[in-house]
């Protein structure tokens, strides 16, 4: 589930975007997670001893660990090898794997999988949102980040493939269509080059940006 929020563009004209055509072609499937606490499951993330996510503590419960996150301020939260805590604001600079590697069972909620040897399950704090602006998609530092093709479908379908994605970090969307297709996934994960808002600059075409968090507000 998500929730759509509505950012003011800021400029409504014209400008060349990606003019390369350098757009992949995306098929995703459907992904779930087990988690009973309600916080939506982003993926299973690899780490390594320059730890991926803040160590928060190495013997914890899920939903302590998941209090403990928020409390931090932080947007992620995740399990490692059972029982340990962790928590950030970036995630995945080792990359994510596929979820059958986050194979072990929490320690402390039996029937969950709590991530697996150097393997995080991550989760958002929050409820999961999409903040719409008018243009591109672009970085904090006003990058323009690669788009990845989707199927031509509807704004709330290329939003559902997008949230099943553990790269996918905003929908760049086009009403009116643009090489074949009205929906583009940014699939620049969830570190420098997350995309958080849509450019500043002159407006390419009729796109609009949809950029996913998931942070918890109290």
């Amino acid at each position: 589930m998500f929730e759509l929020k509505i950012v003011a563009p800021k400029n409504d004209a014209k400008q060349f975007h990606n003019v390369d055509g350098n757009v992949r072609q995306e098929i995703t499937g459907e992904r779930h997670s087990d988690h009973r606490m309600g916080l939506n499951y982003l993926g299973c993330f690899k780490d390594s001893g320059n730890r991926d996510l803040t160590p928060i503590n190495m013997n914890m419960a899920p939903k302590d660990c998941f209090k403990a996150a928020r409390d931090k301020g932080y947007e992620f939260a995740s399990m490692q090898n059972g029982n340990q805590c962790f928590g950030g604001n970036t995630v995945g600079k080792y990359g994510d794997v596929n979820d059958k590697e986050c194979n072990k069972e929490c320690n402390a909620e039996k029937g969950m999988k709590c991530g697996g040897g150097w393997r995080n399950s991550v989760w958002f704090t929050g409820g999961v949102s999409y903040e719409k602006s008018g243009n591109f998609c672009v970085n904090k530092s006003g990058k323009d980040l690669q788009q990845t093709k989707f199927n031509n479908v509807e704004l709330k379908d290329c939003m559902e493939a997008c949230t099943n994605s553990p790269k996918c970090s905003a929908v760049e969307y086009y009403a009116k269509g643009w090489q074949g297709s009205r929906c583009f996934h940014i699939n620049t994960g969830w570190g420098d080059d997350r995309a958080v808002k849509a450019s500043p600059k002159r407006r390419w075409r009729d796109a609009e940006c949809y950029a996913r968090t998931g942070k918890y507000a109290s």
